[in-house]
């Protein structure tokens, strides 16, 4: 023990009530050997000092020496500082029952229904009987009772364990509510996404922004107050619940929605667009196929202009009500990059894998079905020529090659008269925009189909293959 009898027990009670705080109560047998040890040294501190102070009293009275007896009395005062502290007038467990009096109205556990002022009305009953309780540990350590000194610690410890589990809550019942008013409009969110209706999908965001605004708000509020009561756990659960939770369970869900923008629009686009496509295919066959050809290409850039003006509006749009309301940004963002996805990957690839291929095939075949016609005739012309000539009739044979002429140069006009319907499109569509690209490409493939067989029409093509049928 210390020189310094006061300092020594000094030292021995706070390390005693460190280890109390520190450690709990579970650490009983350390507390109690501290204060076995405190004990041995004071016994033996008193013991001593006793025996010098009777030594000293009976030289001081052999001698009547009054300083050697003024000695003896500061001794004996020294050997009072040894004894064991009284203890406190009131009753530990009156004492201990003040300091609980404050948590009598909070419930033993937390219940769902209570708001965040419930919560925090709990939490300050809690932290005002623990500030009370670290005064009686303190005092318990002060008169060396260890057992109450025990006790006090369980208790705060079983305070600090509800207190810490309530503030995890602080804020839950909140966020359950703005979840259950969030899902309600997200539902209504989907439907009007799933028919592709972006003004009513707009309105809905910003009825769930305003919805979080009001939470994160109250949240801000919240949060504030209990920082200022030392409530931090339960402040930075608030906080986190507007930040990650919210994020969580209500932002996130609305961008996994929001990912479905577009979708029916472009399936009724495809759609629309594959049927004038099998038009494109019908009309190749027939005489004056340019006209129709032409007219179906156009309507089919046509519906896509139209789908691209609506795609481009609503991403418009989103990014608009995305703007307005930070906390939907997101979710909006999210929307407008749908619909771009589908505005131009969407539509490119369908175009280059699906469409275009099998178009350009089909315009390879213009004036395929003319041709053959043209090559039926002379056919038919080489036939009553032969049977001319055998009967040496002269006059038929040469109205028969005349006839055969005559159809090699209707061929020829009829490729003009395509021909200039197919390029007066190709000029009409070209730089108007990427979606017209289509049309420009199927025409000039089709026109450069006619100018072939025109050429080989007129280098005896059709005469060629007409006499190698007879």
């Amino acid at each position: 023990m210390s020189e310094d009898p006061i300092k020594a027990r000094r030292a021995a009670i706070d390390r005693m009530l460190s280890v109390a705080k520190s450690k709990g109560a579970n650490r009983e047998a350390e507390i109690v050997a501290i204060k076995s040890e405190l004990d041995k040294s004071r016994h033996k501190m008193k013991a001593r000092l006793e025996a010098t102070r009777d030594d000293i009293r009976k030289a001081a009275f052999a001698s009547g020496n009054k300083k050697v007896l003024q000695l003896v009395s500061d001794i004996m005062i020294q050997v009072s500082v040894f004894d064991a502290p009284l203890q406190a007038t009131e009753h530990y467990d009156t004492r201990l029952g003040t300091c609980m009096s404050f948590t009598q109205r909070c419930p033993p556990s937390y219940d769902p229904s209570w708001d965040a002022a419930m919560v925090g009305r709990a939490l300050a009953a809690l932290q005002m009987s623990q500030l009370k309780l670290e005064d009686l540990a303190t005092d318990c350590a002060n008169y060396e009772n260890v057992k109450d000194l025990l006790h006090t610690v369980r208790e705060t410890v079983n305070l600090t364990n509800f207190s810490t589990d309530l503030q995890k809550h602080m804020g839950e019942r909140e966020m359950n509510e703005l979840e259950r008013k969030c899902g309600e409009q997200h539902r209504s969110l989907q439907s009007a996404v799933a028919v592709d209706d972006m003004d009513r999908a707009s309105t809905t965001l910003l009825g769930i922004a305003a919805c979080v605004n009001e939470f994160r708000s109250f949240a801000e509020r919240e949060s504030a107050s209990l920082v200022t009561q030392s409530l931090k756990l339960a402040a930075t659960k608030l906080q986190a619940r507007a930040s990650n939770d919210v994020t969580e369970r209500v932002i996130n869900p609305l961008k996994k929605t929001m990912s479905g923008c577009g979708k029916l629009r472009w399936a009724q686009c495809m759609s629309e667009i594959e049927k004038q496509i099998s038009v494109v295919h019908e009309s190749i066959a027939i005489d004056n196929f340019a006209d129709a050809v032409v007219l179906k290409l156009e309507e089919v850039c046509g519906t896509l202009d139209k789908f691209s003006s609506w795609c481009e509006e609503m991403e418009t749009r989103m990014v608009s009500t995305g703007a307005a309301e930070e906390c939907i940004k997101s979710a909006s963002e999210v929307g407008a990059e749908a619909l771009a996805a589908v505005r131009i990957t969407a539509v490119q690839d369908r175009l280059k894998v699906n469409w275009e291929p099998p178009l350009l095939r089909a315009m390879d075949k213009c004036g395929e079905a003319r041709w053959s016609k043209a090559v039926d005739a002379i056919v038919l012309y080489n036939v009553a020529s032969a049977t001319s000539a055998a009967s040496n009739d002269n006059d038929a044979t040469m109205q028969a090659f005349e006839r055969a002429d005559d159809e090699v140069e209707a061929f020829a006009v009829w490729c003009r008269r395509e021909l200039l319907v197919l390029n007066s499109a190709a000029e009409r569509n070209a730089g108007i925009g990427s979606k017209h690209e289509l049309c420009v490409t199927c025409v000039s493939r089709g026109a450069k189909a006619l100018e072939q067989r025109m050429g080989n029409a007129s280098r005896g093509g059709l005469r060629s293959e007409a006499s190698s049928r007879a």
